[in-house]
C-alpha cells in the first residue's frame, strides 16, 4: 500500500495538466515570480518591497505601467518585461556581476599573490580584465588595469600635442628675433612680425591641448592607481577541490528512494539539503517533498509544518494549489473547518493537479458537515450554494449523482421537501449529455 501511495505522490510531483472546464477572467491576475538563484528583492518604481523570490501576487494590477524589477547582490538587475507581467508565471535567470573560474590541472597557480597547487576553483571574481601569464611550471593570474588602452590613447595624445607645442614656441621666438634684427629692411621685419602674430596663435592652442591630454592622463594614471591597489585587496575564494553540485545529487537520490518506497532516506537526504545548503535553489521544491514524505507516512503535524513555510517563504507555481489543498485536508482532519475553507478560498487555479471541481466540491463538503454539527443557517446556505454550483457546472462530472445524494440529504436534514421537489424536477429534465445510466441512478436517489 505504501508503495502505490508513493508511486501517486511521485506522479503528483512531476505530472501537470490543464483544467477541461476552462478559466475565469479573474485567474490571470495571479502572478508567480521565481529567481534563479533565489531571494532577490522586488523593486517597484525604485522602491524595495518586502517581497523576496519566489513569492505570489494575487492582484497584480499594481504592477501596471510601472518599472519592475529583482535586485540581487552580486547580480545584475532583472526587468520584468510588459509580456512577464501578463503571464502568470516568471523564472528569472539572474546575471552575476563576478564569475567563476576552475583550473583542473595539477600545476602551481598564482591567483592574486597567493600561490596555490591545482587543481583550483577560484569564485567571485569581479568583472575587469585579468592576465593569465605561463611562467615555467607556473601561472600567474592577475587583475589588470581597464585603463590601459585610454592611457595610450592619452598618451599619444599629449606626446603629440607637447610636440606641436615645443615646436610652435621654437618658431615663434625665431620669429620675434628675426623681427628686432634691425639689419634687415623694415619690410622684412615687418613680414616676420605677421609670422610671430599667426605663430603666437598656434602656440596658445598647443599650450591648451597639451594641458587637457596631460590632466586627462594624470587622471587616469592615479584611477588605474587606485584600481589596482583595490584589485591586490580584493578577496577571492579560492578552493583546493573540484566543484560539485552535491545539492543536485542528494536531490535525485531523495527522488529515487521515493520512487522505491523508501520514504524516511528519501525524508533524510532532503533535510540533509536544507542544512548543508540552505542557499540552494532546489529549497522550495524541497521543503514541498518532505511536507509530501510526512503526508504520506501520516505525520500530518511535520506535513502541516513543512508545507507552511512552502506556502509562506517559497510558493513556487508548480505545486502552490496543491499545497493548500492538501493543508486544506490536514486542517478538515483536525475539525478545524473555519482554516480549511480560507485555505481552499486561496487557491488561484494555477495549471497543476488541482482543478475546480475538486475544490469547489470539497468546500461544499466541508460546509455541509459543519451545517450537521451547528444547524447554523449560514452553513446550509453555503453547503446548497456550493452543491447547486457543482451540479449546474459540472452536468457531465462523473460525480454529478455524488453531488445530487448530498444536497438530497441536506433538504431531508431540514425537511425542506419545496426545494426537494425543485431538484427532483432537476433530475427529470437531466439532458442527453448526462447519459440514462447517470440519470436514472439520480432519480433513484429520491
Amino acid at each position: 500500500m505504501k508503495r502505490a501511495l508513493t508511486i501517486i505522490a511521485y506522479t503528483i510531483l512531476f505530472v501537470s495538466n490543464s483544467y477541461a472546464n476552462g478559466k475565469n477572467p479573474d485567474d490571470l491576475n495571479f502572478i508567480f515570480i521565481n529567481s534563479f538563484p533565489l531571494r532577490a528583492k522586488l523593486v517597484v518604481n525604485g522602491k524595495e518591497t518586502s517581497d523576496l523570490t519566489p513569492f505570489v501576487i494575487k492582484d497584480k494590477s499594481f504592477l501596471k505601467n510601472k518599472s519592475v524589477l529583482l535586485r540581487k547582490e552580486g547580480y545584475k538587475d532583472y526587468y520584468l518585461t510588459r509580456s512577464d507581467i501578463a503571464s502568470k508565471n516568471v523564472d528569472a535567470y539572474l546575471i552575476p556581476i563576478s564569475f567563476d573560474l576552475y583550473f583542473p590541472e595539477k600545476i602551481k597557480y598564482y591567483i592574486g599573490n597567493t600561490e596555490v597547487r591545482g587543481p583550483v576553483y577560484v569564485s567571485k571574481l569581479s568583472q575587469g580584465r585579468y592576465d593569465v601569464i605561463a611562467l615555467d611550471d607556473k601561472l600567474s593570474f592577475r587583475k589588470v588595469s581597464n585603463f590601459v588602452i585610454p592611457e595610450a590613447i592619452l598618451g599619444t595624445a599629449f606626446g603629440i600635442s607637447f610636440a606641436g607645442l615645443a615646436g610652435t614656441i621654437g618658431l615663434s621666438e625665431y620669429f620675434n628675433y628675426m623681427a628686432n634684427d634691425n639689419t634687415l629692411e623694415l619690410d622684412t621685419r615687418k613680414d616676420y612680425m605677421r609670422y610671430t602674430e599667426g605663430v603666437d596663435i598656434a602656440k596658445y592652442a598647443s599650450i591648451v591641448a597639451a594641458a587637457t591630454f596631460g590632466v586627462a592622463l594624470i587622471s587616469v594614471i592615479i584611477a588605474d592607481a587606485i584600481i589596482n591597489y583595490k584589485a591586490k585587496k580584493e578577496k577571492m575564494q579560492i578552493i583546493n577541490k573540484t566543484p560539485a553540485a552535491e545539492d543536485s545529487i542528494f536531490f535525485e537520490t531523495a527522488i529515487n528512494f521515493l520512487a522505491t518506497g523508501e520514504i524516511g532516506k528519501s525524508t533524510n537526504l532532503l533535510l540533509s539539503i536544507l542544512n548543508l545548503y540552505p542557499q540552494s535553489d532546489l529549497v522550495p521544491k524541497v521543503y514541498y517533498m518532505v511536507g509530501q514524505n510526512y503526508f504520506l507516512n501520516g505525520d500530518f503535524e511535520n506535513a502541516e509544518r513543512y508545507w507552511d513555510t512552502f506556502i509562506g517563504e517559497y510558493p513556487v507555481y508548480d505545486y502552490y494549489d496543491y499545497v493548500l489543498k492538501s493543508l486544506s485536508d490536514i486542517y478538515y482532519s483536525k475539525k478545524d473547518y473555519k482554516m480549511a475553507i480560507n485555505l481552499l478560498d486561496r487557491i488561484v487555479f494555477s495549471d497543476n493537479v488541482i482543478n475546480r471541481e475538486t475544490v469547489y466540491s470539497s468546500k461544499a463538503k466541508i460546509y455541509y458537515d459543519v451545517y450537521v454539527v451547528t444547524n447554523e443557517e449560514q452553513y446550509y446556505v453555503s453547503a446548497e450554494s456550493e452543491y447547486t454550483e457543482l451540479i449546474n457546472r459540472f452536468v457531465s462530472s462523473e460525480r454529478l449523482d455524488l453531488y445530487f445524494a448530498q444536497l438530497i440529504k441536506l433538504y431531508k436534514y431540514k425537511n425542506d421537501n419545496e426545494k426537494l421537489q425543485e431538484l427532483y424536477k432537476k433530475a427529470q429534465a437531466l439532458n442527453e449529455r448526462v447519459g440514462p445510466v447517470m440519470k436514472n441512478a439520480i432519480i433513484s436517489l429520491f
